[in-house]
């Protein structure tokens, strides 16, 4: 019937409004300096990391983190996390925006500390 909103519809509807509140609620990441002995990763990338956070924690796949005035880096599916490695980072908070699968951001503020 025209005008009534089944059950799926109010599922869809849902999903999207938590989707658009999701990315643009700025969303606080953790991240470590790691200066733990040891072998490099080699070429340019750095030994620091982000943690992006649990996998059912995002509507959708995040793909890339970019922090402010550091660049862009992939984001792998690891274990327990998604993850951002090889950045070159320093203690302190930065903002950024994770690329989502969707093609949805996701504004970031990254806390960043380091670890021994």
């Amino acid at each position: 019937k025209r005008g009534v909103i089944t059950t799926r519809s109010q599922q869809y509807l849902l999903y999207r409004a938590t989707a658009r509140k999701m990315s643009t609620e700025t969303r606080r990441l953790t991240g470590y300096c790691s200066r733990m002995p040891g072998p490099g990763t080699g070429g340019e990338e750095g030994r620091d990391y982000v943690i992006v956070g649990a996998h059912q924690g995002w509507h959708a796949k995040p793909l890339s983190l970019t922090i402010e005035g550091n660049g862009t880096r992939n984001i792998a599916r690891e274990t327990y996390d998604f993850m951002s490695r090889g950045w070159v980072l320093q203690d302190g908070s930065f903002n950024g925006t994770v690329a989502l699968e969707d093609g949805t951001n996701q504004q970031v503020l990254i806390d960043v500390s380091t670890v021994c």
